[in-house]
């Protein structure tokens, strides 16, 4: 079904000619190829691939809305910049090291007491 004309799946289905070259750049990775849409709900439609083992992949996403690349998002994002930096420090031996040391100087400061 991938080798008919691109014309055939915009008329038929609304699929972009772009995203139909996507789909049989994809063909050969996958099992399958589904589109996911909503139509109660107005969210633009996906193609996903599928794996033998069940994973799944966006292949490419159309429609309405226009998508922000992700170093846009992630500057905007004031989250994602203290997500980031908690994970960090988190990750950080120095972190650790310097809360345990902090935690038996407090605990030997309140034994003094």
């Amino acid at each position: 079904m991938l080798r008919k004309p691109e014309t055939f799946f915009e008329t038929a289905y609304g699929i972009p000619a772009g995203v139909c070259q996507e789909m049989v750049r994809g063909a050969g990775h996958f099992e399958e190829i589904e589109i996911w849409g909503k139509r109660e709900i107005r969210k633009d439609p996906i193609a996903v691939g599928l794996c033998k083992n069940g994973n799944r992949y966006l292949l490419c996403r159309w429609g309405i809305d226009k998508l922000i690349p992700f170093e846009e998002i992630r500057k905007r994002s004031w989250l994602y910049h203290i997500k980031n930096f908690g994970v960090v420090i988190l990750a950080s031996e120095k972190f650790w090291i310097s809360t345990i040391a902090a935690t038996i100087f407090a605990i030997a400061y309140v034994g003094m007491w």
